[in-house]
C-alpha cells in the first residue's frame, strides 16, 4: 500500500491521508481506497472510513467483490470535508454497490470532474442476479454532482432491483438525471430533505415505486423536478420547487399511479405550456395545501379522480383537463368576503368527461352556500314527524302539517317521506311562520293506502 496507510482495528479500515501521498486531490487514490474496502470485504464487513481530504479516483471503486451479501459501510466526514472527485472514462460507474444490504453511506460528496458521457456516479448494480440484490441501506449527507446519472438503482434490462433506502439529506447536482430507479421490485423509498438543482430531472423512477420525499428544494431542473412514471404510491411533503421546467411528469407509462402532494409551494415553471404539473395514464392524483405560483396544472390522457383542496393557483389559470373517465374536484380553495375564489380556480366541482360538468358548491360570505351563480343560501333547516296517511281514493289528497321553527312564509321547501309513495305526488310549503304543510296527491287510477313513516322537511332561506 505504498499511496495510503491502512490501520485495521477490528472491522474497520481507515484510510487516511498522509504526508501528501492520500487525499490531496492530485494523486490517484483508487487503488488505496480500493484496498480498503476489501479488507473489510475480507473481514466479513464493517467499515471504511475516508478521513478528511479530497480523493481522486481513475477507476471503479466496487463495494463488496465476493458473491456473498454483505455490510460494507462507506462512512466520510462530511460533504465537505470528505470529497472523492472522479477522472475516470466517460462510461461506466464511479463508485459500484455490488450485493451489499444493511449498509450505510454517511458523510462524503462525489463530483464528477470529466465529460459527463454515460457516468454514473453511484451504481446499484450486482454483478449477477435477479430480483431484489441490494437494499435496506441509509444514505445520510451525501451530495453526487457533475453525473450523466448521479445515482442509479436496479436495472430494468437485467429484472434487477434495490428496495427499502433511506436517504438522509441527499444533494443532487447537475447531474442530467439526479437519482434513476428502474426495475418493478424496486420498492420503498424515502428521502427526507432532499436538496435537487440543475439537474436535468431531479428524481425518476421510470419502474419500481413506493416514494415518499419529506421536505427539500429544487430549482433550475431543466426537464422536471420529480419524473414518476410506474403504477405505484408516491407522496411528496413539505417540499419547494422554483425555476424548474415542471415540478412534476407522472403516471405516463402505466395505470394506477397513487400521487400525494401536501404542503407544497412551486414558483416559476419555465416551460412554455405553463403547465407545471402533468400527470396522465390513469394516476389517482391528490394535492392539497399548495401553492402555485405563476404555474399551472394539467391532467391528461385518462387521469382520474385529482382532488385538489386548500390550493391556491395564483396569476396564471388552473386547468384540468383531459380525454375522458375524469373525475377531478376542487375544494376548500381560498376565498374573499365576497364569496368569490381567490386566484384562478375555474368555478367546477368536477366533470365525469370532457364535455359534461357537475355544477359547483363554493362556500360564500363564510355561513352561506351558494349553487352556480343564484343568490346564496344563508340557512337551511329541517323538521321530522312520524305520519299514518290514511287511504287516498284516486284524484284525492290528505294534507298533514310539521312544526318548522324559524321557516317563514315564501321559504323554499322540498319533503320526504321514507315509504314508497307508489307514484303519489308529495309537495310542501310554508303555509304560515314555524309551520310547513305537507300535501299527498294522489293522481292514480287506484286507492293507496300507505304504511306509517317519517316525514321530513328541508326549508331553505336566500
Amino acid at each position: 500500500m505504498a499511496r495510503a496507510i491502512l490501520v485495521l482495528l477490528g472491522i474497520i479500515a481507515w484510510c487516511a491521508p498522509s504526508l501528501a501521498q492520500v487525499g490531496d486531490g492530485v494523486t490517484d487514490d483508487t487503488l488505496a481506497i480500493q484496498a480498503a474496502i476489501d479488507a473489510v470485504d475480507n473481514a466479513g464487513g464493517g467499515t471504511v472510513q475516508l478521513r478528511k481530504g479530497t480523493y481522486k479516483i481513475t477507476a471503479t471503486l466496487v463495494i463488496n467483490r465476493s458473491s456473498t451479501f454483505k455490510t460494507i459501510n462507506l462512512m466520510g466526514e462530511g460533504m465537505l470535508a470528505t470529497r472523492i472527485l472522479w477522472f475516470g472514462p466517460t462510461t461506466g460507474a464511479a463508485i459500484r454497490v455490488n450485493g451489499s444490504k444493511q449498509y450505510i453511506f454517511e458523510g462524503w460528496s462525489l463530483e464528477n470532474r470529466m465529460a459527463k458521457g454515460t457516468t454514473t456516479g453511484v451504481l446499484v448494480q450486482r454483478d449477477s442476479g435477479k430480483g431484489t440484490q441490494s437494499g435496506s441501506s441509509s444514505w445520510r449527507n451525501i451530495s453526487v454532482s457533475s453525473f450523466a446519472t448521479g445515482i442509479q438503482i436496479g436495472n430494468s434490462a437485467i429484472t434487477q432491483a434495490g428496495s427499502e433506502f433511506l436517504f438522509d439529506h441527499l444533494m443532487l447536482l447537475r447531474n442530467d438525471t439526479g437519482c434513476l430507479i428502474q426495475d418493478g421490485n424496486s420498492l420503498n423509498f424515502a428521502f427526507t430533505m432532499l436538496e435537487m438543482e440543475a439537474n436535468g430531472t431531479g428524481l425518476q423512477v421510470l419502474s419500481g415505486g413506493n416514494v415518499s420525499v419529506y421536505g427539500g428544494s429544487a430549482s433550475h431542473d431543466t426537464v422536471a423536478d420529480f419524473d414518476l412514471r410506474p403504477g405505484g404510491v408516491f407522496t411528496i411533503i413539505g417540499f419547494r420547487s422554483e425555476h424548474a421546467n415542471r415540478f412534476l411528469i407522472g403516471g405516463n407509462t402505466s395505470a394506477g399511479t397513487g400521487m400525494t402532494i401536501l404542503g407544497c409551494q412551486v414558483e416559476a415553471i419555465a416551460n412554455p405550456d405553463g403547465f407545471g404539473l402533468k400527470v396522465g395514464s390513469g394516476p389517482i392524483v391528490m394535492l392539497s395545501n399548495v401553492f402555485f405560483c405563476k404555474v399551472s396544472v394539467v391532467a391528461n390522457s385518462w387521469c382520474s379522480d385529482v382532488a385538489i383542496g386548500n390550493s391556491i393557483a395564483d396569476s396564471v389559470p388552473f386547468v384540468v383537463s383531459g380525454t375522458g373517465g375524469h373525475y377531478v374536484q376542487l375544494g376548500n380553495r381560498q376565498i374573499n368576503s365576497n364569496g368569490e375564489a381567490v386566484g384562478h380556480f375555474p368555478d367546477e366541482l368536477g366533470y365525469v368527461s370532457k364535455s359534461t360538468r357537475i355544477p359547483s358548491w363554493k362556500t360564500a360570505a363564510m355561513a352561506q352556500l351558494q349553487i352556480g351563480s343564484d343568490a346564496a343560501i344563508a340557512k337551511h333547516l329541517f323538521a321530522t314527524a312520524t305520519w299514518d296517511p290514511p287511504r287516498i281514493d284516486p284524484g284525492a289528497q290528505n294534507t298533514t302539517t310539521i312544526p318548522a321553527s324559524g321557516a317563514a312564509v315564501g321559504d323554499m321547501v322540498s319533503v320526504g317521506f321514507s315509504q314508497d309513495l307508489q307514484a303519489m305526488q308529495l309537495t310542501g310549503y310554508v303555509s304560515s311562520s314555524g309551520t310547513v304543510t305537507v300535501v299527498l296527491r294522489n293522481g292514480t287510477d287506484a286507492a293507496i293506502d300507505l304504511a306509517s313513516g317519517t316525514l321530513r322537511a328541508d326549508t331553505w332561506q336566500h
